[in-house]
């Protein structure tokens, strides 16, 4: 008989890895792979013109339970996560506005691509 795993078990588990920055003529893109635990399950790109992210994953019920995380990150984010996002701060702000959940999953790369800028800017000389 396996474990039910907490909420907080639950939603602890995915990480961006392999971030890469796309230069382009409007500016700076994103793409990065999304791991769960150890385990690569999807892929996101966000064009440099602020356009549609897009997500792929790598089978069909690995969507569902990365959206659930999104949607309780976007919940218990507010002390976890340190980084720059206007939309966020205003969307926090203003009473009332929740975003659709397209536009948390690009607030969720966004914060940890600023998180692994800060990292990696903070980081000791060797």
């Amino acid at each position: 008989m396996t474990r039910q795993q907490t909420p907080q078990e639950k939603h602890k588990l995915y990480s961006l890895k392999n971030i890469r920055r796309i230069r382009g003529l409007d500016g700076s893109g994103v793409t990065a792979s999304i791991y769960r635990g150890g385990l690569r399950v999807g892929w996101v790109q966000i064009p440099a013109d602020g356009g549609a992210a897009l997500f792929t994953f790598d089978s069909d019920g690995d969507r569902a339970p990365f959206e659930e995380y999104v949607e309780h990150w976007w919940d218990t984010s507010q002390t976890q996560v340190s980084f720059e996002l206007t939309a966020v701060e205003f969307a926090r702000a203003t009473p009332g506005f929740t975003p659709r959940l397209h536009a948390k999953l690009k607030y969720w790369v966004t914060a940890l691509v600023g998180a692994a800028t800060q990292v990696r800017k903070f980081s000791p000389a060797p």
